[in-house]
């Protein structure tokens, strides 16, 4: 039987929080699939969801695909976290271009302003 080997190679954002703040600053995934996030540990228990722009400067919440309900939304804590592949699914066609160019620019935004700076971390295929 033959055994074959793949490696993945993964890219990491990092992008933070500041304090008294509730959302991050949008990045363009620039074609790379996020297949995890890295939530840190947070104040109060924020509603975390998803938002997308085009321009940087107006943000909507990405919606599932009957517009009804946030399509991500994760419940942040006293513990910090990896949200799964599995659960950022919907945000597969909003990455963006290979080139990181006139993509769709995402961020995360909190339902609390945080009382001390926070940092968080796609996790993409590169």
């Amino acid at each position: 039987m033959k055994v074959f080997k793949h490696s993945v190679i993964l890219r990491e954002v990092l992008v933070d929080i500041s304090e008294d703040d509730d959302a991050t600053v949008g990045v363009n995934l620039a074609g790379h699939p996020a297949v995890g996030l890295l939530v840190p540990i947070l104040n109060d228990t924020p509603t975390i969801t998803v938002e997308a722009s085009i321009d940087g400067t107006t943000w909507v919440p990405l919606k599932d695909s009957d517009g009804s309900a946030n399509a991500i939304e994760i419940t942040g804590g006293a513990a910090a976290f990896l949200v799964s592949a599995d659960d950022l699914t919907p945000m597969a066609p909003y990455v963006g271009d290979i080139a990181g160019e006139d993509g769709m620019l995402v961020r995360l935004k909190l339902s609390a302003a945080q009382t001390a700076d926070r940092v968080f971390a796609w996790i993409a295929l590169a």
